[in-house]
């Protein structure tokens, strides 16, 4: 038996709460921004993780990505606690349609299926070890990408996904497992137009596109 077992399982279950106030987060930021600029949520979740790229990588250059990245998460905590309270309450409009209630959830088990099968992982091959996961950890160290002298291997690689995973990471808590989660949800939230756009031509071009997709991110986040 392993003798830290009630610990591990304490932080294991304190992790994914964390991850799910995460998601929730982008959710809800993903809501505000459909509602407010009549967007599909298929576009609105890429386009909130975009911006919070593009805002951590402006904000570092006043040395205050931390703050921002802080900023961040609590502006998508209470977006999505008004959320709730909002469905709680039985507002018009809280509660998403059937089709659109279907697609998150089904969005939400691949994100639930990438969890399990990549938090337990490590970095594992050259990509990670040289360039996008050591930047990674770099960046997580210093909370900023402009470091001097500057460890990282390809200095004018913009680090988009380096920032999101930064991001996702600064709530999480840093681990290798995590940083490949949080690169293979960007992949995720990023492929969510293309199945969008896929399934208005049948549900078996769906099911093919979304398999080919899955398959391009598995390979991209190979470290477990």
């Amino acid at each position: 038996m392993c003798p830290c077992a009630s610990g591990c399982h304490g932080s294991m279950d304190m992790d994914a709460f964390r991850t799910v106030l995460v998601l929730l987060g982008l959710l809800a930021y993903s809501d505000w921004l459909t509602r407010r600029a009549g967007i599909p949520l298929s576009i609105a979740a890429p386009l909130v993780a975009a911006l919070i790229v593009l805002m951590l990588f402006v904000a570092d250059f006043a040395g205050v990505m931390r703050i921002v990245a802080q900023g961040l998460h609590a502006g998508g905590g209470i977006l999505a606690l008004a959320w709730l309270m909002r469905a709680w309450r039985g507002a018009a409009g809280a509660w998403p349609g059937v089709r659109v209630a279907g697609d998150c959830m089904s969005v939400g088990m691949l994100i639930a299926a990438f969890y399990v099968h990549q938090t337990p992982g490590a970095f594992s091959t050259w990509d990670e070890f040289a360039h996008w996961g050591f930047s990674i950890k770099a960046i997580h160290l210093a909370d900023s990408f402009h470091l001097s002298p500057s460890p990282l291997l390809l200095q004018d690689y913009p680090p988009a996904s380096a920032l999101f995973v930064y991001f996702v990471l600064l709530a999480t808590g840093y681990s290798e497992g995590h940083a490949l989660f949080a690169h293979a949800l960007l992949w995720l939230v990023f492929l969510m137009p293309l199945w969008a756009f896929a399934r208005q031509w049948g549900w078996w071009i769906a099911v093919l596109v979304a398999a080919c997709s899955l398959y391009l991110v598995r390979i991209g986040t190979a470290g477990a």
